[in-house]
């Protein structure tokens, strides 16, 4: 009894949550809690009452019991060390989340005596769930942000995309899927280091040398400076449209349309801004026909 009383009163001087079970045929018996997991618990002992071993079943949450069980099992079949996650009830603070690490002490006439370790891990999980929910949450809408992107795609001339944070080219593709940085690199190693030495000024201005009006050179630099993006993303302005006059291959000015949009990466949450440009010179002289036979019908 004496040497019960010196055990008891050792566990109780270590910091900490610490417990003595018996695992023994799908049974389990708690012999000693210190006052410890009854600290973490916020409960005493006369409040939780005399019979520990309801502390496994009684307030257990019902849906995490079967990892306890499935702990157990694990010992049984050899084990020396296990250890989960498992919701408690802890008095007016309802049920927290408790890490247990439980260890063999010894294994004779079919009983296995464990020392188990217990820690407060409530915070920690339900940080990770709320982490892990954004993380699924930010995907998703990554996923479909990339859907509409494709989307876009379809009867563009050209897309590009750019690390407006890092000022770099990530890819550009033309009408035929060809992508410049492939094209440029095969065979000759990284495919990034062939197109991430464009910045966004560079292929602005080597656009802005189509564009003969200055107007529509104002235009194109509002949408495509780079300060100005991130200014406009802060806001909560991701997407843009500007229409605009560009010399084609043909020497003849054509009407084209630049769509912008941006998103964050979901992996760095570096800015990207994936860039669509557009023929549309004979949908805009259509239009302009409508509206210049509509001014004069007015008139």
């Amino acid at each position: 009894y004496l040497q019960h009383i010196m055990e008891q009163d050792l566990l109780n001087r270590v910091p900490g949550g610490i417990g003595i079970c018996e695992n023994s045929r799908d049974k389990v018996r708690v012999l000693y809690l210190n006052d410890g997991y009854y600290q973490i618990i916020g409960q005493t002992r006369e409040e939780r009452g005399t019979d520990q071993t309801r502390e496994l079943f009684k307030y257990v949450h019902p849906d995490d019991v079967i990892r306890i069980k499935e702990l157990g099992e694990a010992l049984e079949r050899g084990s020396d060390l296990e250890s989960c996650d498992y919701r408690i009830m802890c008095g007016e603070r309802g049920y927290r989340w408790i890490h247990i690490v439980s260890s063999v002490i010894k294994r004779e006439n079919g009983v296995i005596t464990t020392y188990c370790n217990y820690t407060d891990v409530d915070d920690a999980v339900r940080s990770r769930a709320k982490l892990e929910k954004a993380n699924s949450e930010l995907n998703t809408q990554y996923k479909r942000e990339l859907a509409r992107r494709k989307e876009m795609e379809k009867n563009c001339l050209f897309t590009d995309c750019f690390n407006v944070t890092q000022n770099h080219m990530v890819s550009s593709s033309t009408q035929q899927g060809k992508d410049k940085g492939k094209s440029e690199g095969e065979g000759k190693g990284d495919v990034k280091s062939d197109i991430s030495k464009y910045k966004l000024e560079d292929v602005m201005n080597s656009s802005l040398d189509s564009i003969p009006l200055e107007e529509d050179k104002e235009r194109f630099r509002q949408v495509y400076d780079r300060k100005g993006m991130m200014e406009r993303f802060e806001r909560g302005e991701k997407d843009s449209n500007i229409e605009y006059r560009s010399t084609g291959h043909d020497g003849r000015l054509h009407w084209m349309r630049a769509a912008t949009s941006m998103m964050e990466d979901p992996t760095t949450s570096d800015l990207l801004v994936y860039t669509y440009i557009y023929d549309i010179d004979e949908e805009k002289k259509k239009q302009l026909a409508i509206e210049q036979v509509t001014d004069e019908e007015i008139e």
